[in-house]
């Protein structure tokens, strides 16, 4: 089978999609399927100067114009990039995002079957409302935006149960959809070693670590109020938050501004974050929302205890309610949490080995490149009887079509 994976993130991007779709190709790769991955990096080198030119121009316009000029910029570096491949005899485009997705089926003029796998932490036009706090006519125009772009997509999958509902309002209703869970490489990660160095240097301390981008909706500043109730009680410690974003400086104000150096270390961005993990005695994740939580499985497949919000899709992940804390629970009782999972190693031993097999099972790379296999045929076999004439075929006699109609019908009888 011949794959192209098409991302409007680029492979330096600090994001899950990133990590989802490089390790989607390269297991689909050693499955023996020739895979091709796309990205607006991709575009040759002077359209790449071309369009830098026009950004550069354009973006001292004001923010607004700064956020349409980002979007279209990556759209038409995507769009271009693709053109150089439209005579290529792909099988199957996989889009990572909707807007990707339908820039494929332009290009490839509806000849081959686009599947766009859904990562949303909420249905897409609301997440770009909220973000950039639009109203009225703004919010209005973005809506019916997405609503038009969902409707050029027939096929869909789900890195979790939880983003597939989210934007259900938007897909067609004779959309095929599929769930397919987000998942890692368990035995890779088995075989990374942990960081002695860094074991060493913070010896005596127990690690609550945190990985993610510094965002309002990653909500690591709930981290650092939690550490602000803990400094006097527990000197034995330490918060570890890594990553970088937009909010970084205001989350390492608030370290500074409550002298909690001793208390927190961001070391910033780290590209091999597994040999950090296995330094943790916990991982608590505070996000607001979540489509999946990649980190999450991560941090399970290294063997250390989870705590997080129950937010998103992260139910599905942890399944154990001792798992999960409240959505809206408040500092004293995130603090109370983790000192208690701390505290109680029986307990959180045994919560660790119960996370542990519940998400080998389930969150498995082998058994997502299976899934995605298994899905591409079902695309690769509707596409193609709907391209017959109608009078030969009315539906694929061999292929179980599961669309969100007739998933509906199923559930009600």
């Amino acid at each position: 089978m011949h794959i192209l994976i098409l991302s409007e993130s680029v492979p330096s991007a600090p994001t899950g999609i990133r990590v989802h779709y490089a390790n989607l190709a390269a297991h689909l790769k050693a499955s023996g399927h020739q895979v091709e991955v796309v990205t607006p990096a991709d575009v040759p080198r002077p359209i790449h100067y071309l369009l830098a030119v026009y950004t550069r121009t354009l973006a001292h316009f004001g923010s607004a114009i700064h956020e349409f000029v980002y979007e279209t910029d990556k759209m038409a570096r995507l769009y271009l990039a693709l053109l150089f491949r439209r005579k290529t005899r792909y099988d199957i485009v996989n889009a990572q995002e909707i807007c990707s997705g339908v820039i494929a089926k332009s290009v490839f003029k509806n000849k081959i079957p686009v599947a766009v796998t859904c990562h949303f932490n909420d249905d897409p036009a609301s997440e770009k409302i909220e973000r950039r706090a639009l109203t009225g006519f703004a919010a209005r125009l973005v809506k019916k935006w997405y609503g038009y772009l969902f409707r050029q997509i027939d096929y869909f999958n789900g890195v979790s149960n939880y983003v597939l509902q989210k934007p259900r309002h938007l897909f067609r209703t004779d959309a095929v959809a599929a769930l397919i869970h987000n998942s890692i490489d368990f035995q890779k990660i088995k075989d990374t070693p942990p960081d002695e160095a860094f074991r060493q240097q913070h010896a005596g301390k127990k690690i609550i670590m945190n990985i993610g981008y510094f965002e309002k909706r990653k909500n690591q500043q709930l981290i650092i109020q939690v550490a602000r109730l803990l400094k006097d009680k527990r000197q034995d410690l330490l918060f570890v938050l890594l990553g970088d974003g937009d909010d970084f400086d205001k989350i390492k104000g608030m370290v500074e501004a409550h002298r909690l150096q001793e208390s927190v270390l961001l070391p910033g961005r780290i590209e091999n974050v597994v040999s950090l993990l296995k330094c943790a005695d916990l991982y608590l994740h505070t996000a607001l929302n979540e489509s999946f939580g990649l980190v999450i499985t991560e941090a399970i497949a290294c063997r250390v205890p989870v705590k997080a919000l129950a937010v998103g899709g992260i139910p599905e992940l942890v399944y154990e309610k001792q798992s999960l804390l409240d959505a809206d629970a408040r500092p004293e009782q995130v603090a109370a949490a983790v000192v208690e999972a701390l505290d109680n190693t029986d307990k959180t031993l045994e919560l660790e080995r119960r996370q542990y097999a519940y998400a080998v099972q389930r969150f498995h790379i082998d058994t997502m490149t299976k899934n995605y296999l298994a899905f591409y045929k079902q695309v690769i076999a509707h596409f193609s009887s709907r391209r017959k004439p109608l009078t030969a075929i009315a539906k694929p006699a061999a292929v179980a079509v599961d669309t969100l109609k007739e998933r509906e019908l199923k559930n009600s009888a």
